[in-house]
């Protein structure tokens, strides 16, 4: 693939999940991160594990525990879901905090 269609198909990635995030659907936030870091893993890029890690947060974040288990049994990831169901609810609360002060 070239180059520019690796750029190009990372913009995507990311603009999808932005959209997501700003819509307030963290189980397609989660899936497009899950599948950003598929792509990311299939160039050998080594960011791909944080996009599933941050999969993983959304998918525990929506109740999912089950796919973040699979996440992190297929790819090696970090925290228990418990782990990161804490982690998340801080960081959900920090997002939330600093969205206020900007209005």
């Amino acid at each position: 693939a070239s180059m520019c269609n690796i750029v190009a198909s990372k913009e995507s990635y990311e603009l999808s999940a932005k959209t997501a995030r700003d819509n307030g659907l963290v189980h397609e936030q989660g899936l497009a991160y899950e599948l950003y870091g598929k792509f990311l893993s299939s160039i050998a890029d080594p960011d791909a594990s944080q996009w599933l890690e941050r999969a993983r947060v959304c998918y525990v974040q929506w109740g999912a525990v089950a796919k973040a288990d699979q996440l992190q049994k297929d790819h090696n990831l970090g925290l228990p879901p418990n782990e990161v169901w804490s982690t998340s609810i801080n960081s959900i609360k920090h997002d939330r905090d600093e969205q206020e002060e900007l209005f």
